[in-house]
């Protein structure tokens, strides 16, 4: 990731996950800290999917209820980031605390 202000906002951060012509990812300072987290991990999520997609599994990270259907999603829960499961809205992980991927 690379901090690159391509956002002309007051109160705006931004930057550009790959190269120059990557996805980009901007949050307001304002907004709490779970929510910035949860704002960047999802813009990495799409951004992994996107480039990976041809490649690797398009669920990550895996929703453990629906492994074959959807990944988790980024969302702010309880003043939190966590990933959770976008149909039944169940918490499985702080975002950072994923478990390591075993391949």
């Amino acid at each position: 990731m690379v901090h690159e202000d391509w956002v002309d906002l007051p109160g705006m951060v931004s930057a550009l996950i790959g190269t120059s012509a990557g996805t980009g990812v901007a949050v307001a300072l304002g907004a709490s800290e779970p929510e910035r987290v949860a704002r960047v991990a999802d813009v990495v999520q799409e951004w992994w999917i996107e480039e990976l997609w041809a490649t690797s599994p398009t669920n990550w990270p895996p929703c453990p209820e629906h492994p074959d259907s959807h990944p988790l999603q980024a969302v702010v829960a309880v003043e939190r980031a966590v990933w959770a499961c976008p149909t039944g809205g169940r918490v499985h992980h702080e975002i950072g605390a994923l478990p390591a991927v075993r391949t």
